[in-house]
């Protein structure tokens, strides 16, 4: 969608300058460049990430007795040389998400088990 306006905004800049309205179509085209820097460049999808940042920190803290992490598969491609199937470019952010969810259920198990037994141990003495 970005790209699409960024280029009907150059459109409209290089319109301007072929109708010999230098300062609009300067400015139209200068426009088109700054937007262009700031997309490519990182502030606005620096900003975009922030705002994903608390959807994708939500890790949940209460863990069940027995707890199931479920990665979906998607993009698995099969490597010609070996004939084994790994998984694709896509499929990374998952495996990556799963080994969070696991590591920090790992994190609070081991807490817990730190309690219990400190607990079992204050009541024996």
């Amino acid at each position: 969608m970005m790209l699409i306006l960024l280029f009907l905004l150059l459109l409209a800049g290089i319109y301007c300058l072929w109708r010999e309205w230098e300062t609009l179509g300067s400015g139209v085209c200068t426009a088109a460049g700054i937007l262009l820097l700031i997309v490519g460049c990182g502030p606005l999808a620096l900003w975009l990430l922030d705002q994903q940042l608390e959807y994708s920190s939500a890790i949940p803290s209460n863990w069940g007795k027995q707890n199931t992490i479920v990665v979906l598969g998607y993009a698995l491609e099969l490597v010609p040389a070996s004939g084994r199937v790994e998984p694709g470019t896509f499929a990374y952010g998952r495996i990556v998400k799963a080994a969070e969810l696991y590591q920090a259920y790992k994190n609070t198990v081991m807490i817990a088990r730190s309690w219990s037994v400190a607990a079992i141990r204050s009541i024996r003495a």
